[in-house]
Parts: C-alpha cells; structure tokens; sequence
C-alpha cells in the first residue's frame, strides 16, 4: 500500500498541545518514504541487528542518501518498526544520477541488504510531505517517545482557507476543533505507541 500524507503530526508530538496555527509552521514539501515493517516470527531482534549493521556498513554514504530515523512499536498497531527515510523531492530522488549512485551502492552491498528478506513478513511503503529534515531530525533527537497517527483521508481538492471558512460555517471553532467529526470522513486509521531506535 503506497500513500501520500503529511509527517506534521510526527513533528508535532515533541510539544503535545500546540495551537493549530503553530502545527500548519511544521507543514512542508520535503519527501520522506515511511516504511513500516513487521518482523518474521522470532526475527525482530535480528532485524534489529541487521537495522544497525546497515547504518554502521557504509551504505548510507555509498548511496547518497541519509541514513532513515527509526521508529520500534510499541503497542496498537500491527508493524514493528517504523524507518523513515528522507527523499527531498521526487525529482531529485529519481534524476539520473541519484538513481546510479543507489543503483552502485545496492550492487556493493547487495549481500547485506538481502539477508533481510528472511526476517521480514509484511512491509509496507507510505509516502508523506512534510518539514525539512533538520526540522525532522531535531524532534527525532529530542524525543524518545511518540505517538503515530496513520489515516487515509477523503480527498479534497479545495484550499486551506476553504476548509478553514467551511470548518466555521459548519458549525467549528476552526479546522482544528474537528476532532470527532473527522473519524467518519477517516476510511481507515492506526493509532501506535513507538519509541526511538538508537
């Protein structure tokens, strides 16, 4: 399952009640890929190992891209671990280049990056825009708990203040006072406890 969403809400639960106004400064355009994989029987501290075998193996650097921050679960959904990894944009993820310094390192470290397969038994890709990743990677840094929302929302393909004036004339303080009401325009949710992997 591939989606596209926002990582605000990662941000923003390094300071639990901030004001909607101050959530919409976390919005961004940098692309992160999240992955979330659940382990193969018996296979999580393996993983684990294999988690940090990469990070330490030089693969990172080989392949021109940062290193993923990672998420362990820690109850209320159905993944272990959480790896989310910075891609920027689509367009420099995908130019020619990048894609032959991937392509170089993952023929380098090919044994490596295989012998997960085995320890793997569901993983699934998201896709979400959000803040720059020194804006990322400091709440990352700060924090060793977090609480993950995941849902899929009914589109709309009208704009911010649109929503904001029909939150008002619905009825709402604003968008931000929605709460309950949002649960039935959500066709599907996961709500987790995770913690940091150093």
């Amino acid at each position: 399952m591939k989606v596209l969403a926002r990582l605000t809400a990662l941000i923003a639960l390094s300071v639990p009640l901030l004001a909607f106004a101050e959530v919409r400064e976390l919005e961004g355009d940098h692309l992160y890929r999240v992955s979330t994989v659940r382990a193969a029987p018996g296979s999580l501290s393996d993983l684990l190992d294999w988690a940090a075998t990469l990070r330490d193996s030089g693969y990172f650097k080989d392949s021109g891209q940062e290193p993923p921050l990672l998420i362990r679960h820690s109850q209320g959904d159905q993944w272990d671990l959480m790896f989310i990894m910075p891609i920027e944009s689509w367009t420099a993820f995908h130019s020619e280049s990048a894609t032959q310094q991937r392509s170089n390192a993952a023929s380098a470290h090919a044994q490596l990056l295989g012998s997960k397969d085995t320890m793997i038994a569901l993983e699934e890709d998201h896709f979400a825009y959000g803040p720059p990743l020194s804006v990322v990677k400091e709440a990352y840094d700060e924090n060793s708990f977090f609480h993950i929302e995941m849902f899929t929302a009914a589109p709309a393909s009208v704009s911010d203040e649109e929503k904001e004036a029909a939150a008002i004339e619905a009825g709402f303080k604003g968008r931000s006072d929605i709460s309950f009401y949002l649960r039935s325009l959500i066709s599907s949710h996961h709500d987790t406890l995770a913690v940091k992997v150093e």
